[in-house]
């Protein structure tokens, strides 16, 4: 099992690199998977991160990348870029979820 250090403690990650448990998330667990990506996170990523973390509490899954784009304006091509990923899961990983078959 792979795990990526939290505030206070080690937070466990599936096979495939997803939070196993959506309630061990913090924004350190994303500051240090941002940093493992190489990425320097700024108020556009948290805005979306804090998106798709309020979907998913209300709603069970990740939203779907058209439910972002018509809420947030956002298209996936400029997801891509604001977070320089070239898997739209990854932005999901970043958000601590856990692996949800709604996204996409």
């Amino acid at each position: 099992m792979e795990y990526i250090q939290g505030r206070d403690r080690a937070i466990p990650l599936d096979y495939n690199g997803f939070i196993l448990n959506f309630k061990d998330w913090d924004d350190q667990f994303t500051r240090y998977y941002a940093a493992n990506k190489n990425l320097s996170l700024g108020e556009e990523h948290w805005v979306i991160i804090h998106y798709i973390r309020k979907y998913f509490s209300l709603m069970g899954v990740a939203p779907m990348v058209k439910l972002i784009q018509r809420e947030m304006g956002i298209s996936p091509q400029k997801i891509g870029q604001i977070f320089n990923l070239t898997d739209i899961k990854d932005v999901c990983k970043l958000a601590g979820l856990p692996r949800s078959f709604g996204f996409i």
